[in-house]
Parts: C-alpha cells; structure tokens; sequence
C-alpha cells in the first residue's frame, strides 16, 4: 500500500478515508488486510542531504502487526516544456495545478529557484478549456505557464500557441 504523505492526508488516513478519493477504492482497513508493506511517500523540503521529519507515530499504531514500513521521498529534478521537452531555467513564471495537493508542486518549484508571481489552484481532476487557460495566460503576458504533468495530459489538445 502506497500513502502520499501531508497533513491533510494523515489526518484523512487515520479517519478512515479513502486515498486516493475515488468510486473505485478499496477501504483502508480491508487494504491494510492484505498488505505486508507500507510505503511512506512524502515530498523533502529541503533538497540534498537533509534527513526526512519525524514520522507521526499514529500511522504505525493503525497498522496490522508485522506490517514492514518503508518510507521514500520525491525531490524535484527540473521543468521540462510541453512540447519542445527542452528543461526551462529558473526565472519568474506562473504556476496552475489540478492535483489534491497543489501546495507541494508550488513548493517543489520554489525549491527549484522558480519566483511563482501567480499560483491557481484548481479541485483535484478539473477540467480546462481553451478559454480558461488563455484567460491565466493573460494576467501576465509573456511569463511561462507551468503546470504538473498530470495537467498537461489535459492540454494536448489545445492549440499550439498554448502549449508553447
């Protein structure tokens, strides 16, 4: 079993909640049945060596005995454009976001050296329009558009110039 961790996410798991939400999921305390592992994926705040936090114990206490716990981090590794797949420097560029945490990919590019003048957050799996999107890219013209991959599905079928 997979656990994405944040603040919102472990007060959600110790509830009860479905993670990720859905039509389709299998409830916790059924999931955790069957699982022997228990994987902790969190975000590292700070890039390089720095030791992950202090893992909240009420986590291990909802867990079946003999559950092995593992935890795993993911650091970000740069900005790649949409179409052209060249990696984009630092610089000042606005940030949209579909995802249940949007906090953490404006935090992974802040860590990256990118200056956010403008962050949107949409519901987690929100749809775009062209009109949506060309309506953000107009609150400031001329600066980078970034987005996480699983937004940028959404966008492939959208016009060129929006995709640049």
């Amino acid at each position: 079993m997979l656990f994405r961790s944040t603040a919102s996410s472990i007060e959600e798991f110790l509830e009860g909640r479905l993670l990720p939400a859905g039509l389709f999921r299998e409830p916790r305390d059924r999931a955790l049945k069957r699982a022997s592992l228990f994987v902790i994926s969190e975000r590292k705040v700070v890039v390089g060596q720095e030791a992950l936090g202090t893992l909240d114990e009420r986590l291990l206490k909802v867990l079946p005995a003999g559950t092995s716990v593992y935890r795993a981090y993911f650091e970000a590794a740069g900005v790649h454009l949409l179409v052209s797949g060249e990696t984009l420097a630092p610089g000042r560029v606005q940030a949209m976001a579909a995802i249940a945490n949007p906090g953490t990919f404006f935090d992974s590019l802040e860590q990256l050296g990118f200056e956010i003048v403008q962050r949107t957050e949409y519901p987690d799996h929100s749809p775009f329009s062209e009109a949506e999107i060309r309506a953000l890219l107009k609150r400031h013209p001329g600066l980078p558009m970034l987005c996480t991959a699983k937004d940028a599905v959404k966008l492939h079928a959208m016009p060129t110039d929006i995709r640049q």
